[in-house]
């Protein structure tokens, strides 16, 4: 079907476009509708469902566990990071000043006795992980 835009008017032109743009909107909406079908079809034929088909092990917006903090700010210890996303600013500054609880809120009262029991001789988290990597 082939249509001359020679001699059409500016009104002519502009009704042509709408009309045009109103049915590719419906010839569209038609495609997805005729893929859709083909789709469902192919399932009930296999004895699938859309969700195996399309699994991807990918987490959903609000299935995921909340994790237990692992730092928290010196200066405020109710203020905690669990090491995922963005750092927090107070983080970057204590990392920047090699002050940092770790641990969380509830590791704070256990890291004066992490030092003591250092001081008496016993190996440190810190020590243990060193001597692991120059066994490596």
């Amino acid at each position: 079907m082939a249509i001359s835009l020679e001699g059409m008017s500016h009104q002519e032109l502009q009704a042509l476009i709408e009309a045009a743009q109103k049915h590719s909107v419906t010839a569209a909406k038609d495609h997805i509708n005729r893929v859709r079908e083909k789709i469902t079809e192919l399932l009930k034929k296999e004895g699938l469902t859309l969700a195996e088909v399309f699994r991807t092990g990918a987490v959903t917006k609000g299935s995921r566990k909340s994790v237990a903090a692992k730092y928290a700010n010196p200066a405020n210890p109710s203020q905690t990071w669990s090491g995922r996303g963005k750092r927090p600013i107070w983080f970057k500054e204590a990392l920047a000043k090699g002050k940092l609880l770790i641990g969380g809120a509830a590791a704070a009262k256990s890291t004066a006795s992490k030092k003591t029991a250092a001081k008496k001789g016993a190996p440190a988290k810190a020590v243990k992980k060193s001597a692991g990597k120059a066994k490596k």
